[in-house]
């Protein structure tokens, strides 16, 4: 969209525009379609995420009302049953890149004894 928006003072658009065409327009204001054409070069998306959200939901309902009973029976917040949505989307094989070494201040901190 934002594309057809910025070629728009060389090519008007011949169909009328959507309600949401009009919109992210009207954002840019005056000038708009050089605005968006900058601001195609500024947007960054993932593909693909569509997918891996939806399996994670499918997936959490295997795991949810465990970890909602857990949960309640420990007294912590409801809302914290789904951070393993967030966190691994429910990937029971997801794991972490392992962190780089210390570097600058990070390593002259002391070490907490447990």
């Amino acid at each position: 969209m934002l594309a057809s928006i910025a070629c728009e003072d060389l090519a008007p658009p011949v169909v009328l525009p959507s309600p949401e065409r009009l919109h992210v327009r009207a954002l840019f204001g005056v000038g708009g379609s050089q605005a968006a054409a900058r601001a195609i070069g500024n947007i960054r998306a993932q593909r693909g995420l569509k997918e891996i959200f939806a399996d994670s939901l499918v997936r959490g309902e295997l795991y949810l009302p465990v970890i909602r009973r857990i949960f309640r029976d420990a007294g912590l917040p409801s809302d914290l049953v789904y951070l393993p949505h967030v966190e691994s989307s429910f990937n029971p094989n997801a794991c972490r890149a392992p962190a780089p070494p210390a570097s600058g201040s990070s390593r002259a901190r002391p070490r907490i004894r447990t």
